[in-house]
């Protein structure tokens, strides 16, 4: 979301002479930006490629996706130690079997904010 506004101060607009011209046609104007967060991946800390399935890139450090068992924004701290609720998601099973359920991008990352102001 982007807003920009422009405010004329109405201080000495109208006034004649040295003091009009010094501070007299000032205008405050800004532009806001807000953005949400972006999407973000959970991964499981073992990384093995169950059964064969290409799971993995051999070149990445990527775990696999654990199994997600709760909503991990609902409810989160937002702290810098602990973002998202880390118990939503439970690693599957060492053995070989299917890939975790938790989807791409199921953790809402934090948003930013940027305030431009001018005189």
């Amino acid at each position: 979301m982007n807003i920009s506004y422009i405010y004329e101060l109405p201080f000495y607009r109208k006034q004649e002479g040295g003091v009009g011209h010094l501070l007299g046609g000032w205008e405050f104007a800004g532009i806001i930006y807000a953005y949400a967060g972006l999407p973000l991946t959970a991964t499981g800390g073992l990384r093995r490629d169950p059964a064969g399935l290409g799971l993995l890139d051999p070149n990445s450090f990527a775990g696999r996706r654990p199994n997600q068992v709760a909503n991990p924004n609902a409810g989160a701290p937002h702290t810098f130690d602990q973002w998202f609720i880390t118990s939503a998601y439970v690693n599957v099973p060492n053995a070989a079997g299917p890939p975790g359920n938790s989807r791409r991008g199921a953790v809402r990352g934090p948003g930013a904010q940027r305030w431009d102001v001018s005189l």
